[in-house]
């Protein structure tokens, strides 16, 4: 279950004192950040050479400004991408060169994001990764969460857990604050769920549940619905919570989400001879199967 996290950069804007006063904005940073944004757009949609196109004349952009920061940001948003789009070694080399520039700036903060997102990447490749101990409180909330992430891929649920319950405490009260919460809950419920903690698991999945409905995160909640289905015994409720993931996941436009619960479905009605329904969700995933195929076909030649 693999989650993306993408932080879109803030217009900010001033007004002096003692009258009106022309606030004076550097044209390219503005043009980095909207192309930032139309990249991320691109990249939830899986359009991977329209998100590319994006991010590399963000990078333009950035250069144009001659801000380092913002250029170890361009950087860094082209490596996720490479990452997401499974060019792994592309997404290495990007995030290399996105954590030296941070460095050579005195970019702690871009520098750090660099070296988790590496470390994450370098896991998933079963390649030796960095295991950093728990992150200055200093640095931000979203940091905290990947590092949270990355001990629990880890397997060091100690600092997992410090990281998290850092997330809880420190997260502020708004929609992103309350949103990452609610994925600190989810991260808490995965590591119960892999020490075989159902009855925790099965707490921190309802906060979640609770918390996604308040704050309107679908998506989160279909997660924690396929997960709190693999942890019910209760073939009702595994089938009731199923159902309802894919319905989200069907509103969404989310084919891997649906092609994951349709494969529950049916080892349910094999598991109770409905061949009947085996055979329609079987049709069903046939479907969500073509759709995948020509989503990628129609990414890679954009």
């Amino acid at each position: 279950m693999i989650l993306r996290w993408f932080v879109v950069m803030l217009l900010l804007t001033a007004c002096g004192g003692g009258g009106n006063r022309e606030v004076i904005e550097n044209p390219y940073a503005e043009k980095m950040k909207l192309l930032s944004r139309n990249g991320v757009a691109s990249m939830q949609k899986e359009r991977w050479k329209i998100a590319e196109s994006s991010f590399n004349r963000a990078l333009l952009a950035a250069q144009l400004a001659n801000d380092p920061a913002l250029i170890a940001r361009a950087w860094y948003n082209l490596g996720m991408l490479h990452v997401s789009a499974g060019e792994l070694e592309k997404g290495t080399i990007t995030l290399k060169r996105a954590e030296s520039i941070a460095l050579q700036h005195g970019l702690t903060v871009s520098q750090v994001r660099s070296q988790i997102a590496l470390a994450l990447l370098n896991q998933r490749r079963g390649i030796e990764a960095w295991k950093p101990e728990t992150l200055p409180s200093k640095m931000p909330v979203d940091l905290h969460l990947s590092a949270a992430r990355l001990a629990h891929l880890q397997g060091r649920y100690g600092v997992a857990h410090q990281e998290y319950g850092f997330v809880l405490r420190s997260a502020g009260d708004g929609r992103s604050g309350l949103l990452y919460r609610a994925e600190a809950h989810m991260g808490l419920a995965l590591v119960a769920e892999e020490r075989q903690d159902h009855q925790t698991a099965k707490k921190e999945l309802e906060l979640v549940l609770k918390m996604s409905r308040e704050i309107g995160a679908p998506r989160l909640a279909a997660h924690a619905l396929l997960l709190s289905a693999k942890l019910t015994r209760i073939e009702a409720e595994k089938q009731d919570d199923l159902q309802d993931a894919l319905a989200i996941y069907t509103a969404l436009k989310d084919l891997q989400g649906q092609s994951e619960v349709l494969h529950q479905l049916m080892h349910l009605a094999e598991d109770r001879g409905d061949g009947v329904e085996l055979e329609r969700l079987q049709m069903e995933l046939d479907r969500v199967g073509e759709r995948m195929m020509g989503d990628q076909k129609v990414g890679n030649s954009s």
